[in-house]
């Protein structure tokens, strides 16, 4: 269940990433994306699955 959520993270940042012209820009879906999928992964590998930070996520 951790891994098919992984792919679900990058896959989504990679929809993220594709929209972007010069700088990357999350919406407030991507945030929600992220959100909802952290709790399908265990903390220790979120920095290794995450594009952003928590911190990064609530600014």
């Amino acid at each position: 269940m951790s891994k098919d959520a992984e792919l679900l993270v990058l896959r989504h940042e990679n929809a993220v990433l594709r929209r972007q012209v010069l700088r990357v820009h999350y919406e407030s879906v991507d945030r929600f994306w992220f959100a909802a999928l952290s709790t399908l992964i265990p903390r220790r590998r979120w920095a290794q699955v995450f594009p952003v930070s928590p911190a990064t996520g609530l600014a």
